[in-house]
């Protein structure tokens, strides 16, 4: 390819990029607008129209987790829904019939609050989500508990 042929190819090329064909610039020179915002963020977090604390889709948590406490595995199958490992007593899991719930809304620190009953006893703890593969449970009083990591 001579050296003209190349810098028109280069110079169409450039012109075929830059005229709206990938880099956001229309051909009139103006920007082309952003798409849509849905609010979504990273690990299913959006803020809230009102410009809160975040809202959270309580789907995150569902899953099998794996806890740091050396306790056994953990698993959330959605609000309202079977749950295991997540009851403590005295700092000992019980098993047995238990649903979960998971708050929609953070707190001031950013923690959900995680609802949990085995009737007919029922236990609040906060969850902190530092992705959507690690998290930290708290106690209903704020005392970290143990973190949990998705598996």
């Amino acid at each position: 390819m001579s050296d003209k042929n190349y810098r028109t190819f280069a110079a169409l090329l450039v012109a075929l990029l830059l005229g709206g064909a990938g880099c956001g610039v229309l051909r009139d020179g103006t920007t082309a607008p952003a798409p849509p915002d849905d609010g979504t963020g990273l690990d299913g977090n959006r803020p809230p129209s009102t410009g809160g604390p975040p809202v959270r889709d309580a789907g995150l948590l569902i899953g099998d987790w794996q806890p740091s406490d050396s306790t056994a595995a953990k698993s959330f199958t959605g609000n309202d829904g079977a749950c295991e490992g997540f009851f403590y007593d005295r700092g000992a899991v019980l098993n047995g019939s238990i649903t979960c719930v998971i708050s929609s809304q953070a707190d001031s620190n950013g923690r959900f609050v995680l609802q949990v009953t085995r009737n007919p006893d029922k236990a609040s703890y906060k969850v902190e989500f530092d992705s959507s593969d690690q998290a930290t449970v708290y106690s209903s009083d704020g005392v970290e508990m143990y973190r949990i990591s998705r598996f």
